[in-house]
C-alpha cells in the first residue's frame, strides 16, 4: 500500500503541476505542490523532498514532507541540519553523494542509511531531475523504507543458497558412494589375492616384497574409499555404545606421532560425561582427520585442545547450547590458535577433493569424512574461525541416557580361524565370489555359492543338510541381503547372517540391526573375513529372529 502512495504520488506531482498550468520544475508549481502533499503525507512513511542545485556548488533543500524522524531518528530541524556523511552508510556514501547529478529525468536507488539510535535501514528513492533555464538543477524525490522487504530477500537467499549446498552436497555424495562402492569391490580382490600370494613359503623374498607394497598401496587406496563413503553417508556404520573420553585417550597415543613435540596436544575432558553411540573405527577417524587438519592449520607452533562436555541444547542443528550435567548432547571439540580459515573457504571445507593446501598435501576428504561421519552418528558439525586466531570445529552427539550392562571396546579378535561348517556364499561380483570361495575353502569350509538370491533360496531349499552360515552382499539385483536372509530363515532359523557390502542399503532397518557381530565391510582381506567367520559361528547367543 505504501508502495503504490509513493507511486501515486509522482504521479501527482506531475498532475497538480499540470492543472495548476505550471511545467514541472518550475518554481510556481513546487510551491503550490508543497502544501498539497503536506496533507497527504500525514498519511504515508514516504519522504517527499525537492533540493536545488545551482551552477555554483550550492544546494539547497526547498522543503521535505512526510515522516524523516520515523525513518532516520532525526527530527525535522535535525534532518535539514545533517549532512550525507553522518547518515549514509560509509559503503554507499560514493553513490549517495552522485546520484543527483546524473542525467535529466525520473531514476531509481536503493541505499542505506544508519539511523540516529545507530540502526541499518535500506532506503529506495525515486527521482525526477529538471534542469531550469537558468542553469539551476531541481530535483524531486521520495523515499520509502524497504527494510523489511530487503530482510525478507535476504533471507530467502540464504535459504536458497542452503538448499543448493545442501543438494548439491548430497549429489556430491551419491556420486563418491557410488564410485567408492565399486571401488571397495575391486580392492577387495586386489587385497585378498595379494594376501594370498604373501603366505606361499615358495615365493621368492623379493617378489613377496612387491606384493606387499601393491597390498600397502590398496589399503591406503581402501582409506580414501572409506572417507568418500564417510562423505556420502554411505559407509557402513557399526553403531556401539562407547565412552567417548576412553575412545579419546586411546587415539592420543596415534595423535601424539603426528603431532610434533613444538605443538601443545592437551585434553579437557568432561569426567562425567554419558555414553554416545557411534562407530568406534569411523569416529576415530574423525578424531584423526581434525587434529591433523588443526595441526596443518599451525604451521610449526602452537596448540591444539581436545575437549569434551554435555550440554543441552534447544533444537537439532542448533549451534548455540549451554552446558548442562544433565544435557541430552555430548560436545567434541577440536581448537587450534592457527591461522583460521577465511570466511569464503567456510562455505566449502566440507565438500570431497575440496583443499586449501598445496600439491600433494592433501586429498581434501579429510573434513568430507567428519561430515559423513558425523551425520550419520545423528549429529552435527558447526565451525567456528577468524583468520589469525585460530579455528574451533564442534561436533554435537546425541548422548545414551540409558546405560548398557556391557560398553564396546576394543577386544582381541579369535586368532582360529578354520572350520568345517556349510557356508552359503551370496556375491553378485564374479571376481569377488569366486575369491571369498577361494578363501573359505582353503580355511576347510564347505562352501555353496551363487550370484543371484533367487538361486540362493533354491538351494537352500534343495540342500538336506544344515547351512551354518549365510554369507551374503546387502546390495544386489532382484533381491537385498536382508530380504535374502529372511527368505531362507523361513525354513532355516538356525542358520546364521553375515553381512558384506562396500555400502549397506539406505535403510538399515530395525529387525537385523548391523553391528560388529554379524557385519564386515569391504574391501577385506581373507583374514579378516576367515576371523570374522568364525567368530559368527562361535556365537553362543541366541540367533537374532
Amino acid at each position: 500500500m505504501e508502495k503504490k502512495t509513493m507511486v501515486h504520488t509522482n504521479q501527482a506531482v506531475e498532475a497538480s503541476a499540470a492543472c495548476s498550468g505550471g511545467e514541472v520544475g518550475s518554481e510556481a508549481s513546487w510551491e503550490t505542490l508543497a502544501g498539497r502533499l503536506q496533507a497527504i503525507s500525514e498519511f504515508t512513511n514516504d519522504c517527499c523532498w525537492m533540493r536545488q542545485e545551482f551552477p555554483d556548488g550550492r544546494s539547497h533543500r526547498e522543503w521535505i514532507t512526510g515522516s524523516p524522524e520515523r525513518l532516520t531518528g532525526y527530527s525535522t530541524e535535525e534532518f535539514s541540519q545533517i549532512g550525507l556523511e553522518m547518515l549514509v552508510h560509509p559503503d554507499d556514501l560514493p553513490f549517495a553523494l552522485t546520484r543527483v547529478t546524473g542525467p535529466e529525468g525520473a531514476s531509481e536507488h536503493e541505499f542505506r542509511i544508519i539511523t540516529k539510535a545507530g540502526e541499518v535501514r535500506w532506503l529506495e528513492e525515486r527521482m525526477r531531475t529538471h534542469r531550469r533555464d537558468d542553469g539551476v538543477l531541481v530535483v524531486f524525490g521520495v523515499t520509502h523504507d524497504i527494510t523489511v522487504q530487503k530482510t525478507a530477500e535476504g533471507a530467502f537467499r540464504e535459504c536458497r543458497d542452503q538448499q543448493n549446498q545442501s543438494q548439491k552436497m548430497e549429489a556430491l555424495g551419491m556420486l563418491a558412494g557410488g564410485v567408492a562402492h565399486d571401488f571397495n569391490n575391486l580392492l577387495t580382490v586386489i587385497m585378498g589375492y595379494g594376501e594370498l600370494v604373501i603366505v606361499d613359503e615358495q615365493l621368492p623374498p623379493d617378489l613377496v616384497d612387491c606384493v606387499k607394497e601393491m597390498c600397502l598401496a590398496a589399503e591406503r587406496a581402501a582409506g580414501l574409499t572409506r572417507q568418500l563413503l564417510a562423505f556420502s553417508r554411505q559407509h557402513p556404520m557399526v553403531g556401539q555404545v562407547v565412552d567417548l573420553n576412553d575412545l579419546i585417550s586411546e587415539t592420543m597415543r596415534m595423535l601424539r606421532r603426528l603431532v610434533p613435540t613444538n605443538i601443545d596436544l592437551v585434553t579437557a575432558l568432561e569426567s562425567s560425561l554419558p555414553d554416545v553411540r557411534l562407530d568406534m573405527g569411523q569416529f576415530e577417524q574423525v578424531i584423526v582427520n581434525l587434529v591433523v587438519n588443526a595441526r596443518d592449520a599451525l604451521g610449526g607452533t602452537g596448540c591444539i585442545e581436545i575437549a569434551t562436555t554435555r550440554v543441552r541444547v534447544t533444537n537439532e542443528q542448533d549451534v548455540d547450547y549451554v552446558v548442562d550435567s544433565e544435557g541430552g548432547y555430548v560436545l567434541f571439540q577440536v581448537t587450534d590458535d592457527g591461522c583460521g580459515i577465511p570466511s569464503a573457504d567456510l562455505q566449502r571445507i566440507f565438500e570431497p577433493f575440496y583443499t586449501t593446501k598445496g600439491a600433494g598435501k592433501g586429498t581434501g576428504l579429510g573434513l568430507a569424512a567428519v561430515y559423513g561421519t558425523v551425520v550419520q552418528s545423528g549429529g552435527w558439525v558447526h565451525v567456528d574461525s577468524q583468520v589469525g586466531k585460530g579455528t574451533t570445529f564442534s561436533i554435537f552427539l546425541p548422548a545414551v541416557l540409558q546405560r548398557p550392562e556391557l560398553r564396546a571396546g576394543h577386544s582381541a579378535e579369535p586368532v582360529e580361524m578354520t572350520g568345517s561348517e556349510t557356508v552359503l556364499l551370496v556375491e553378485d561380483e564374479h571376481r569377488v565370489r569366486l575369491l571369498l570361495r577361494k578363501t573359505l575353502s582353503g580355511l576347510g569350509y564347505r562352501v555353496m555359492d551363487t550370484g543371484r538370491p533367487a538361486d540362493a533360496v533354491a538351494m537352500s531349499e534343495e540342500f538336506d543338510g544344515k547351512v551354518h552360515l549365510l554369507l551374503t552382499d546387502m546390495v544386489m539385483p532382484e533381491m537385498g541381503g536382508r530380504e535374502l536372509a529372511a527368505r531362507i530363515r523361513e525354513d532355516r532359523p538356525e542358520t546364521r547372517v553375515l553381512f558384506m557390502s562396500g555400502y549397506p542399503a539406505n535403510d538399515q532397518g530395525e529387525s537385523e540391526p548391523l553391528d560388529e557381530n554379524n557385519f564386515v565391510a569391504k574391501p577385506m582381506t581373507p583374514n579378516e573375513l576367515g576371523r570374522m567367520v568364525r567368530k559368527v559361528l562361535d556365537l553362543h547367543t541366541e540367533v537374532d529372529r
